[in-house]
């Protein structure tokens, strides 16, 4: 999922060169395969990686993790599991009286109805489900039947820039909705 949204990810990483991520729960193959591809991404990219926090798919792990963060860490970008996780990442920033953006970015994963209306909106990764559903159904019959499976779905995820990330550069509009 990660190849998908990086080219969003190199425009984020010119203003951005630290970063960080909450995984969800890592008894979940899903969250272990992100956190692999997240560490390796950043690797590829020659980006800074203050290492992933494992986590849980809960708000309490995001703010756990942000809270645990010296005092002295300088700006960086915060990638949670999901939603949830960023919203407790967001309530701890704030309580620690970190401005975001500013002195951390932060995006979630799924876009719950929600992050739209959070003080500031949440950035967030989308997933057409329903393509991806289809296009799973089109390969599982063709397996059925001895057929070639069809290609896999290609787009099936976009990131939906909203105020929780400063602009990347050469990007002049955000596009920013809810």
């Amino acid at each position: 999922m990660w190849r998908a949204v990086e080219p969003e990810l190199v425009k984020l990483a010119a203003d951005e060169s630290r970063f960080d991520g909450v995984t969800g729960d890592l008894t979940f193959p899903s969250a272990v395969s992100r956190r692999a591809t997240y560490l390796a991404t950043f690797e590829r990219l020659g980006l800074e990686s203050l290492g992933g926090v494992p986590g849980s798919w809960a708000a309490a792990s995001g703010f756990d993790a942000v809270a645990a963060l010296p005092d002295d860490t300088p700006p960086f970008a915060l990638i949670a599991a999901n939603d949830i996780v960023a919203t407790g990442a967001l309530r701890a920033a704030l309580v620690r009286g970190w401005s975001v953006p500013g002195h951390m970015s932060l995006t979630g994963w799924d876009d719950n109805e929600q992050s739209a209306y959070l003080v500031p909106s949440l950035t967030s990764v989308v997933l057409d489900r329903e393509e991806l559903d289809k296009n799973s159904m089109r390969r599982l019959i063709a397996a059925v039947r001895g057929e070639s499976p069809p290609a896999p779905a290609t787009g099936l995820q976009r990131v939906i820039w909203r105020e929780s990330i400063g602009a990347p550069s050469g990007v002049a509009d955000l596009g920013f909705s809810t």
